[in-house]
This record gives structure tokens, sequence and C-alpha cells, in this order.
């Protein structure tokens, strides 16, 4: 019987942009985030007799089947993943990873983050290293190390706390309060489904080239306090207006650095203004936009209906994905 590890996406509430240092993924600010029901991927892991070398493969929603090339800048990190924890558990022989995500990879959806955390967990589980698996802040230290930084948050369930850390011993993510504490609901209005221009990893690199990431790095501190206790307090409307007001100032980051980054298209705009219009009506809904041209769309669940079927009458949005908060990283069967 194979031994698959599940892994979730996360939306960050508060972002994580730029990077201390890129050798070892170390963030340049703490982030907060909301482990998300409807985006995952499922990682398990095998030792062919006949193979060769190791081998990851990823499946999409839409079929596509893809082998990652050992030479391609960004998957060199998992195939280090896989040597790092080979070394670890002392074993040999070469390794088949097989991850298939049930959601749109590359759009802005978090689709690495869910990735890395369920191909690092199967790796772990599959090297016989189920302690560092069921050690969740050891966990998140090594999932940081295969390459997507916000992976470390995918590790736990509900709203998660990625500590920016000074080292990659402190650099781990806490669970806040877990998938039962608050019931919201996140609404993923899709504008965008073909893949975006500049990966994430590509705009961590060049983040500091905008005149204004420095002012962002000293804001985020007292929203990361302010974010974490509007979900301890369950304060919606503290939340809402919080998380706006980082994602609008990381976008700004993107547009003015070198070379700039504008992930949005005229949906976007059009998602945001409808937002907006709901806010006006009494129906409260806030946005909240990663590395992509969709939209994350968070409210409570007496208004989810109504900010459900206003964003289905868009005609930039094709389709609306549904979310709540999920359970963490696990072992499935």
């Amino acid at each position: 019987m194979a031994i698959r590890v599940m892994a979730p996406a996360n939306i960050a509430f508060v972002k994580y942009w730029g990077r201390a240092d890129h050798d070892l993924f170390l963030p340049t600010n703490s982030s907060i985030s909301m482990t998300v029901s409807g985006c995952s991927t499922t990682a398990f892991v095998t030792f062919p007799t006949d193979a060769k070398s190791d081998k990851i493969i990823k499946r999409s929603i839409s079929g596509l089947v893809t082998v990652l090339s050992q030479e391609d800048r960004k998957s060199r990190a998992l195939y280090a993943q896989i040597q790092r924890i080979r070394n670890l558990s002392g074993q040999k022989g070469f390794v088949t990873v097989d991850a298939t995500n049930n959601f749109l990879s590359d759009a802005g959806l978090a689709s690495s983050a869910s990735s890395f955390c369920a191909i690092t967990g199967a790796l772990l589980i599959a090297f016989g290293l189920r302690g560092i698996f069921d050690d969740k802040k050891e966990f998140s230290r090594y999932v940081r190390l295969a390459g997507s930084g916000s992976a470390v948050r995918s590790v736990y369930g509900g709203f998660v706390e990625w500590h920016k850390g000074h080292s990659c011993n402190t650099s781990v993510a806490e669970q806040l309060a877990d998938e039962h504490h608050w019931r919201l609901v996140d609404l993923i209005a899709i504008v965008q489904t073909e893949k975006k221009k500049h990966s994430s990893s590509f705009g961590h690199e060049v983040a500091k080239t905008s005149p204004f990431f420095e002012q962002r790095v000293s804001l985020v501190s007292d929203r990361v306090v302010g974010v974490r206790q509007s979900i301890l307090n369950k304060d919606f409307t503290q939340l809402g207006e919080l998380i706006e007001s980082d994602s609008d100032c990381m976008h700004q980051v993107m547009r003015t650095s070198n070379p700039s980054l504008n992930y949005w298209n005229d949906g976007t705009h059009k998602v945001m203004q409808k937002v907006f219009a709901l806010r006006n009506k009494g129906v409260e809904a806030y946005y909240t936009i990663d590395a992509g041209a969709n939209v994350h769309v968070l409210c409570q669940t007496n208004d989810m209906l109504s900010v459900h079927r206003a964003l289905k009458q868009l005609d930039v949005v094709s389709s609306v994905v549904v979310n709540g908060p999920a359970q963490g990283a696990k072992i499935v069967t």
C-alpha cells in the first residue's frame, strides 16, 4: 500500500516578499497565513530498483505530466532536498517522487507551497524519518529548504505564523490557532489560468530593488501583531483592513522593482472593484492577492452566498474556488 502525503496551499494574510538569504530561503519579514481546504498537492515516493537517478514528476489538474529537470533553476533545490533527506536517513537508493495538484499551478495560488510541503513530507516518511514529520516545527524547518519559503506554513492547519528568525534553525513556523478556531471563507476568483510570466522566486530576488521595499519591511512587524490579534480575537474588520493594506503594499513593491512585476490584469481590478461595491452595500468582504492575477476574497460564513454570487456574475471570473480553514500536511493512504 502506497503511503502518500497531502499538503494544502495557504493564503498569506501578511505576505512574505523578499529574502534575507537566498540559499537558505530565509525571509526578510515574518508572515501569517490561513491553510486552505480547496487547494492541495498529494505526493508519494517509490524506490525503483532499476533507477539510475532521482526523478520528480508533477501532475497538473489539466492532466499535464512534467518531469522536473535537475538543471532547472527552480527544481534544483527540490533535488537537493532529496539528497539532504537521504543523507540524514543514512539510506541509499534513488527515488521517484510523484506529486499531483488538484488546482492551478503557477497562477499565484501557492502551488509551490503545497507541492514542496507534500514532497518533503513524503520524502521524510519514505526514508523512515517519521519523527521529523510529526515534529511540526522541525518539519517546517526542513520544508523551507526545498525551495519555497511559504511552504513552511502548509505544515500546520488553521492559522499559522512563520517567524523570520535569524538563522536556518530559528526560521520556523508555528500554529496560532487550529482549523476549528474560526470558520472564515476564502473565495478565489479565477481571472487567469495561464502560467504567470515571472515566478515568485524571481520576485523575491529582485524585491530589494524597489524604493518601497524597506518601507514595507518597517511596517510589517506591526501588521503581524495586528493580524495575530485579529485572528485570536476573531475581529474580522481589523483582519480585513490589515490584509488589504499589506497586499497593496506588496504589489507596490513588485511594480516598482527592477524589472517591474505587474501581476494584475483587468480581471483583477474588476474583482477588487466588486469587493469595494459589496462593502458599500453592507456585505463585509476583503481581498488579498499573492504573486498572480487571481484574487482571494475573504468573508464570513453568513456572507458567503452573497459574495460568491457577486463574483460569479463578473464576466472576467471563469470560476470561484471555495476554501475554508483546513488541516495541515497529513499522511493519506
